[in-house]
């Protein structure tokens, strides 16, 4: 009699801890269950967006992501991305931030066909006035993106672009709305060779900006650099103004 009960203890024990376990355990097996086959650790990819309109670079709108090495589902990683220069094209850069540590992705431009470029401008360089036209589509994407990667960690990203890619980043920041829209991703940026033309410092708020100019570009590295003269901002002096700070450093033996 003693032994039927320890046995029917025992049954009772394993039930109860079945009933306990099983509830906790299926969603985090479903949860890894349809995580899309692409997202594995130091896996790089692409996200093909047919719908979206010929980019500047008269390509195909995809978006490059690199995932993190040490990648797995019960933790947040933020976005590193890149914007390449002249025509955009996308170039994820796993050199500049942690791959470990960020998802790595790079997105195409476009231009605002409507906008009519002062005279003495590129024809394809990135001003505020294509910001709503790049943000249209990268919204797009970067739901696509968060669609498949359920644990991207929001706002604490970092936004790096050169020349014209840089101008993009400066497009975002100078408006109202857009810069509302970029900072839920990115809260820090790297403006390299670029971003040259505001429209409004008002809402930078408090995203830190890193601009870097080479040794060897083609304009003075100076405070007064020609570029922002010419594009009619004054930028320096407005960023004294407006009362937010900027620390620079020299470097010497860059392009």
């Amino acid at each position: 009699m003693l032994k039927k009960m320890i046995r029917m203890n025992a049954w009772g024990m394993t039930v109860l801890l079945f009933m306990t376990v099983v509830p906790w355990i299926c969603p985090v097996l479903a949860e890894e269950a349809k995580l899309d086959p692409r997202i594995k650790p130091n896996a790089t990819f692409m996200l093909e967006f047919p719908d979206l309109p010929t980019t500047l670079g008269k390509q195909s709108a995809v978006m490059q992501v690199h995932i993190p090495a040490d990648y797995t589902t019960d933790k947040k990683y933020p976005l590193f991305l890149w914007l390449g220069g002249a025509e955009g094209n996308p170039t994820i850069r796993t050199d500049i931030a942690d791959p470990a540590r960020y998802i790595c992705i790079s997105m195409p431009l476009w231009l605002n066909s409507k906008f009519s470029r002062p005279s003495w401008a590129n024809p394809i360089q990135i001003f505020p006035e294509d910001g709503e036209i790049i943000w249209s589509a990268w919204k797009v994407m970067l739901a696509k993106l968060e669609q498949i990667i359920p644990n991207v960690q929001m706002g604490t990203g970092i936004a790096g672009g050169f020349s014209n890619g840089a101008h993009a980043i400066a497009a975002f920041l100078s408006d109202k709305a857009l810069s509302r829209h970029f900072q839920s991703y990115f809260g820090a940026c790297i403006l390299w060779e670029g971003g040259i033309a505001w429209t409004s410092l008002d809402f930078i708020g408090d995203t830190p900006l890193l601009f870097v100019v080479g040794e060897k570009s083609d304009g003075d590295e100076s405070m007064a650099h020609p570029k922002f003269e010419i594009a009619g901002k004054d930028m320096y002096p407005k960023i004294f103004a407006s009362g937010l700070t900027m620390q620079r450093s020299n470097s010497t033996g860059l392009s």
